[in-house]
């Protein structure tokens, strides 16, 4: 599984929109619809819930989101730290 997907899946369940977690992450509103579709195949479950007007998380999208969040903010922090390691005796 492409964990950039879990990450844009997470921008997209903070903002409730593609168009806005698109600009954030430099991606075009149609690129993150397409990636979080190929998410929802990979898992087999829908996780938004969408409308002309309104993106929300389903039901199976706010367990995943309450489960990934969290762990790719620490996985973030983890990555960020490796570098620093190399420079202590």
């Amino acid at each position: 599984m492409d964990l950039n997907l879990l990450a844009l899946f997470v921008e997209v369940a903070k903002t409730a929109s593609f168009t806005t977690a698109g600009a954030k992450l430099g991606l075009p509103r149609s690129s993150v619809s397409r990636s979080i579709s190929s998410l929802e195949s990979e898992l087999g479950v829908q996780l938004f819930n969408r409308t002309t007007r309104k993106v929300s998380l389903s039901t199976a999208g706010t367990a995943l989101f309450e489960r990934v969040a969290p762990q790719l903010v620490e996985l973030r922090r983890d990555l960020v730290e490796v570098p620093d390691a190399g420079r202590e005796p």
